[in-house]
């Protein structure tokens, strides 16, 4: 598609979702209507059927973005049951029917397994991820709110579909004033048996609020309990957790990571999201920083897939890939003093050097290199010497430069600062030629 025609394209979906705002309210009032009329008979889902109509109020009154509707039907034909666009019923960028998966009637028993089960069962109200970027407002996956249309029987016969962006009012409010969201951290603190005002009420409560909005309105009261639980349990460990969970629809998932504050910085976020991009065949469509109570730092992704969907990962695998890529310096320079040191030893000797290096020492020399260094200077300090010299080969295969080889000289002196003017002529006398120097100190 040439630019001209992308540019009206998307203005052409800006002027049907500006047209349709009203008849999009609308729906979201006829919707609340139709909720409210069926749980008089309705008496199981009465409750669930209120809270539905004030989050759709609350979707109204400004934190939604409105950019489309449209409303599918299930019906019954030729011994099966069948889902379908009603006709007409598209409102905004959802306007044209044949865009729809269900412009022709699709078989229920065609649908996958987890779709299927949602949209026969399960709760009155969906809310997930679109597979389509807004052209509309932001660029950004597009929000879905679905409402299920439910028979005097209580049958799920249809669907009222609404797609846009949560505002900046959405994700601006406390999560236990939101409709949904506050029934679901009522029924995490009752499931709990907390009492209210104790530690543990308030704990939960502060973690509540500080998960991802997307995070909590996409997930089932369960499954945020269970994160919750995760993250009090890690609280004051030097560990790395990570969840994974799909959205409803199974269009991404969220991703929690949690490690020690200490090993957070913004380099270590890009290493993390590059492994879960790798890792999930995925791309990053939010991400959530929190610095919650105890040591650790929280860190929250929702991923979308590149393709038709995310491919699968073990927790325990990426918290194992996540351990080794935070590792400071001073960790694998301990882990390679363990070879040849007992885990005490190497523990104090590790910390002890690692105040002593620079921090420009630490970028350029690598930590099995380190402890030759480290056992070097142990050995000067307990023999009385003030000079060492070592000669080190890389790999054992000398580099080259200009086809010629050469070699590192590592030279240690103890109380006494390097004099090169006076040092470059004992080389040179000794037919060697210095190519480069790069002198360290260590403090300490």
């Amino acid at each position: 598609m040439c630019i001209r025609d992308r540019i009206r394209s998307r203005l052409e979906d800006a002027v049907a979702a500006t047209d349709d705002f009203h008849p999009m309210i609308d729906a979201v009032n006829d919707t609340v209507t139709e909720l409210a009329e069926k749980g008089k008979s309705l008496d199981a889902r009465r409750d669930e059927m209120e809270e539905a109509q004030a989050f759709l109020r609350w979707l109204r009154d400004g934190a939604f973005v409105f950019l489309g509707y449209r409303e599918y039907g299930i019906e019954d034909a030729d011994g099966g049951r069948y889902v379908r666009v009603v006709p007409n019923s598209g409102l905004g960028i959802l306007r044209d029917p044949g865009e729809s998966t269900f412009a022709d009637p699709v078989a229920v028993e065609d649908l996958p397994p987890g779709i299927r089960e949602l949209a026969e069962g399960g709760p009155i109200l969906i809310i997930s991820k679109t597979n389509s970027e807004s052209t509309v407002h932001r660029r950004a996956r597009m929000d879905y709110v679905g409402v299920k249309t439910v028979a005097p029987d209580g049958r799920i016969v249809g669907e009222r579909r609404f797609i846009g962006l949560f505002t900046s009012k959405a994700y601006g409010e406390p999560a236990e004033a939101i409709p949904i969201l506050r029934g679901k951290l009522q029924r995490i603190l009752e499931t709990a048996g907390v009492q209210e005002g104790s530690h543990d009420f308030k704990e939960i409560n502060t973690i509540f609020n500080s998960m991802p909005k997307e995070e909590l309105l996409l997930g089932s009261a369960d499954e945020i309990a269970v994160d919750i639980q995760t993250i009090l349990t890690s609280y004051n460990t030097e560990g790395v957790r990570v969840s994974i969970r799909p959205d409803p629809l199974a269009r991404g998932s969220s991703v929690m990571v949690i490690l020690p504050k200490e090993r957070f910085s913004g380099e270590v976020r890009k290493w993390i999201e590059e492994l879960l991009v790798e890792r999930l065949d995925g791309e990053v469509l939010n991400y959530h920083l929190a610095l919650g109570t105890g040591d650790q730092a929280r860190l929250h992704f929702y991923m979308g897939p590149r393709g038709s969907k995310l491919t699968p990962a073990a927790p325990a695998e990426l918290e194992a890939d996540l351990r080794e890529l935070i590792r400071s310096w001073q960790d694998r320079v301990e882990t390679r003093l363990e070879e040849v040191r007992s885990s005490d030893e190497a523990r104090r000797l590790a910390h002890r050097y690692a105040e002593g290096f620079s921090p420009e020492y630490q970028a350029a020399v690598a930590p099995e290199r380190a402890v030759i260094d480290i056992l070097e200077l142990e050995a000067m300090s307990a023999e009385g010497r003030e000079v060492g010299v070592l000669f080190a080969e890389p790999d054992g295969t000398p580099p080259t430069l200009e086809s010629n080889p050469v070699s590192e000289l590592n030279l240690y002196l103890r109380g006494q600062r390097l004099v090169l003017s006076d040092f470059m002529p004992i080389l040179e006398s000794l037919g060697l030629r210095v190519v480069a120097v790069s002198p360290f100190e260590v403090t300490g």
